[in-house]
């Protein structure tokens, strides 16, 4: 049986192969190939690690459309509903739908700012921290 080769631990370089990519620009090319069913794998484990609940709708399309892709709960008083988009390069934004539904969820967390955020999250947001940040949180409910 032929042998493998050892995977190279060459940097990521840029398209034209001459520049290795700073951090910056590997976050973004990886934020760019990261699947939205990746996002959420990545945000499942992560609610795991930190004590959140997480649901999702494994059909949508039996439910009303426009609903956000998760609902994280904590049993420190918080509630995030959150909206998955692959990533901003891509031009993916909210549908005329989603954008209903998080406006009116926004306007009723208005009320409870410190209990429920309602928001987008993308590939980039996993790759900056800022998705993390905000599930290690342990923000108390007002």
């Amino acid at each position: 049986m032929p042998r493998r080769a050892a995977p190279r631990s060459r940097p990521p370089r840029h398209a034209g192969g001459q520049q290795p990519m700073s951090g910056d620009d590997y976050r973004k090319a990886a934020a760019r190939a990261m699947k939205e069913s990746d996002l959420r794998s990545n945000i499942a484990e992560c609610c795991d690690r930190f004590g959140w609940k997480m649901y999702w709708t494994h059909r949508s399309d039996r439910s009303p459309a426009g609903f956000p892709d998760l609902v994280l709960a904590h049993t420190h008083g918080r509630l995030l509903l959150i909206e998955l988009k692959r990533d901003r390069y891509h031009g993916t934004n909210p549908t005329p739908a989603q954008q209903e539904w998080l406006r009116v969820l926004a306007s009723a967390a208005a009320h409870a700012p410190t209990v429920i955020t309602v928001g987008v999250w993308r590939p980039i947001d996993w790759f900056d921290g800022t998705i993390q940040a905000e599930l290690r949180s342990t923000r108390p409910a007002a």
